[in-house]
């Protein structure tokens, strides 16, 4: 770490002092970034439904955009913080990591497998858990850097595959040539939590653009106590949550090219009961990263074509260490180790044909050069409890066509077949229909079937050689409709259907068996009003009601609150150098994975910002869980606890600088 910290200061220090003429107009890929007007200075704008940018109106998919205004005016200091204020969405933690629930869907155990996360349209999953889990800090890049983050809701699988299931989540950062040429940021928070980020931009010439950022952050950690639970007699432990880490991002643009390099990782203590390890125990820890290279070219082709390729390498790295009593007053080492490489690569092309729409045509391929699993005793290294090696080759092709039937009504018809040497193949159909009979007002008819295959870590860990992959058909209508001129109003109603869901099934006390063990489908309405109603005012207010139920035999699925209730406020003071916000989330009751009821809840938080007020200086204050409220996530029946104490009230302070030319 230490050489990585000294190498990207030197480079910021270097780019800093380089060439300050102002850059020349760049015209790039979406993904990479780009300055096209109707992405940055519109926010009713989106690229991911449909892989080329388009009005939120037009997209055939329901979609919000957080824009980077929305994280500076919230306070948002991570992407679990931002998301969790997004209709629909919440998030639970057992003690180390967050998950994303979607519409009344996260069950305990699961690894954030149905949901898809990009950045710049980066597939962020990796090769072993077949997931992506970093929301906290731990997420690679810093929110100072994010220009907006679309999210889509319903299946993805037709344009990206595999895990595009309940939501595909696509973080755009700041293009080299928008941002600013030195930012310095450090924030102070409750339970020890200091943070430091430091980015810098500059234009090197001949139009090459760069920019690098790098963060470290620490986290002394807090104290929980534990109500008793069958054999465990419950008790108090600190330093939960105790963390340190590190994440930088590097990009740079020339031409047609696009370059993007992600280097993170986090180390955690996690002394709470994970996988029935010795409660209290500061020796059981987890570390995480995920790093990733990767080279983008896009083009223009005539006047209404263009074609885009990726080519990169990932990296991801998990390591584990359980403390468990050995009956002889010492302890047992068990280590988990996990490590991925894979190359990847993709191609699109996209054109017009005439009198008829955007005709979109795609393909990918991932290779895996290693995908390794290892668990063992510390004291005994070369003893392996499980050692797996389970290097697969994929690949998925697609085509989309979108059809103007007439200049109100617009049809979308899409379909990917995927295939790998280790799954099963699947062909993944989309269909929806756009109707506006208006430019107030949008209908939207969707219809998708997606698939997640099993990771390598469910299918091989305790191996299960008959596990398949989970299919979902989704439905859903939406309407759109501008109530004035800053402020619509969006209402939906979605129902799906899960069949094949992988659960782990306990084979003894400490060992899962990943089985396809039945169907779940859930019907549910959203509504949401949002906008800008007057120039000093922004504000949202959402509601989500739905019941998610297995089929066979019909019971609520665990962690799934019926009721979501989202508020959000923010207000510019007289003068306008002040920023008001507050938020409010409402999670009703839900059961655990054993079936006992947990408390529904009511969270407020406050934020208060500056703009810059003195020699290019702001600053941040904010409040979260405002009322202290006590709130307890359901977690997985194979760690200690039913359920895990969550943070009470926290504050922070953020002051940044800014050098503006």
């Amino acid at each position: 770490m230490t050489l990585v910290v000294a190498v990207i200061v030197v480079a910021i220090a270097a780019a800093s002092t380089l060439s300050a003429q102002p850059p020349p107009e760049v015209s790039s890929g979406l993904g990479s970034g780009a300055t096209e007007d109707i992405l940055f200075d519109n926010p009713a704008a989106v690229e991911t439904a449909s892989l080329y940018a388009q009005t939120l109106k037009d997209a055939p998919a329901n979609v919000t955009i957080i824009t980077d205004k929305d994280i500076r005016r919230q306070g948002y200091r991570t992407l679990a913080a931002a998301l969790n204020n997004v209709r629909g969405f919440y998030f639970t933690s057992e003690g180390y990591l967050q998950y994303a629930g979607v519409r009344g869907f996260s069950l305990p155990g699961d690894f954030n497998t149905r949901i898809l996360v990009m950045v710049n349209g980066h597939n962020m999953t990796d090769n072993i858990f077949g997931s992506f889990y970093l929301f906290g800090q731990d997420f690679g890049i810093d929110m100072d850097l994010v220009q907006r983050i679309e999210i889509v809701r319903g299946p993805s699988s037709a344009l990206y595959g595999s895990n595009g299931i309940f939501a595909t989540i696509n973080i755009f950062t700041r293009a080299p040539a928008d941002s600013r040429p030195l930012t310095v940021s450090t924030e102070l928070g409750n339970f020890g939590e200091k943070k430091t980020h430091i980015s810098s931009s500059s234009y090197l010439g001949r139009g090459v653009n760069l920019l690098l950022s790098f963060s470290a952050f620490n986290t002394t950690g807090r104290e929980i106590i534990a109500a008793p639970m069958g054999s465990f007699a419950g008790g108090r432990t600190d330093k939960v949550g105790a963390e340190q880490g590190y994440h930088s991002f590097a990009q740079l643009t020339f031409r047609n090219w696009n370059f993007m390099a992600n280097f993170s990782d986090r180390l955690m203590l996690a002394p709470v009961g994970l996988y029935r390890a010795d409660f209290g125990d500061p020796g059981t820890k987890v570390r995480n990263a995920h790093n990733f290279v990767e080279a983008s070219w896009s083009r223009e082709v005539g006047r209404d074509s263009s074609v885009r390729l990726r080519f990169n390498y990932d990296q991801f790295r998990y390591f584990g260490r359980y403390d468990y009593a050995d009956g002889n007053g010492g302890v047992d080492d068990v280590r988990d180790e996990a490590a991925g490489d894979w190359l990847g690569t993709q191609a699109s092309f996209r054109t017009s044909i005439s009198r008829i729409g955007a005709l979109t045509l795609g393909g990918q391929v991932a290779a895996d050069l290693q995908n390794v699993q290892r668990t063992y005793l510390q004291a005994m290294p070369n003893a392996l409890f499980r050692d797996t090696s389970a290097r697969d080759v994929a690949y998925g092709v697609f085509a989309q066509q979108a059809w103007n039937i007439s200049p109100k009504l617009t049809a979308y018809f899409g379909a990917r077949f995927d295939d790998s040497k280790r799954q099963y193949s699947f062909v993944s159909p989309r269909v929806a229909l756009v109707y506006q009979p208006s430019i107030q007002t949008s209908y939207k008819f969707m219809y998708g079937r997606a698939f997640r295959n099993p990771s390598t870590y469910e299918r091989y860990w305790e191996p299960n050689p008959l596990l398949k992959a989970e299919r979902m058909n989704t439905y859903e209508i939406s309407a759109e409709h501008a109530i004035a001129k800053h402020l619509d109003l969006i209402g939906t109603v979605f129902h799906y259907r899960l069949d094949g869901l992988i659960q782990g099934v306990a084979v003894t006390e400490r060992v899962l068996q990943y089985r396809n063990v039945a169907a779940s489908q859930s019907t549910g309405v959203e509504v949401e009003i949002q906008g800008q109603p007057v120039e000093w005012l922004h504000l949202s207010a959402a509601l989500t009601a739905n019941r998610a139920r297995y089929s066979t035999p019909s019971r609520l699925l665990p962690n799934s609150p019926a009721h979501l209730a989202h508020f959000r406020v923010a207000i510019a003071l007289p003068g306008k150098l002040f920023d008001f916000s507050s938020a409010v989330r409402y999670l009703s009751g839900r059961l655990d994975a054993y079936g006992s009821p947990v408390p529904g809840v009511v969270l407020a938080d406050l934020t208060l910002s500056t703009r810059p007020i003195f020699h290019d200086f702001s600053m941040q204050m904010g409040v979260r869980n405002l009322m202290n409220e006590i709130i307890r996530d359901p977690v997985s029946q194979e760690h200690l606890l039913a359920v895990m104490p969550q943070a009470g009230r926290s504050i922070f302070i953020k002051l940044t600088w800014r050098r503006e030319d």
